[in-house]
């Protein structure tokens, strides 16, 4: 991954990448791999989401057989509402799951590398803008 990452911005592209952590075998090493990867590739954009079990899919099943919680309604699939519902894991609840997305956003964009190569590439307004965004905490009904 990282060397791909490295051709397409040798192609003067940037790069936006996409975590998902909460996936049902994801533990809290799994997740931390997964943001040190983040870390590591310090894309220029980065999304990082908790595992849905959107309806129709193969994780809602899963859900079902495993009487998980799931949303009661589609603001709950939503991962900046404040009623999201993400799904537990073999060895973390749901909100463990949530607050490690929260804490991995937080931790990812406030890394001074990643705000050093945001200054470089696209200059101090956009810094500004990423630190005003950081200071936005999303209230979570389930992350307490």
């Amino acid at each position: 991954i990282p060397r791909a990452v490295e051709r397409i911005r040798s192609r003067g592209i940037h790069v936006g990448a996409n975590y998902i952590f909460g996936l049902p075998e994801d533990d809290r090493e799994s997740m931390e791999a997964t943001l040190a990867l983040a870390l590591e590739l310090n894309t220029e954009w980065a999304n990082f989401n908790c595992a849905m079990a959107y309806p129709g899919s193969s994780l809602y099943e899963t859900a079902v057989e495993n009487r998980w919680p799931l949303p009661g309604g589609w603001s709950g699939y939503s991962q900046y509402a404040s009623n999201t519902v993400p799904l537990p894991t073999r060895h973390l609840s749901g909100a463990d799951v949530l607050r490690f997305r929260d804490r991995a956003f937080q931790v990812y964009f406030t890394n001074p590398a990643y705000q050093e190569m945001i200054l470089r590439k696209f200059g101090e307004d956009t810094v500004s803008h990423v630190r005003g965004m950081v200071r936005q905490k999303i209230e979570r009904e389930m992350a307490g």
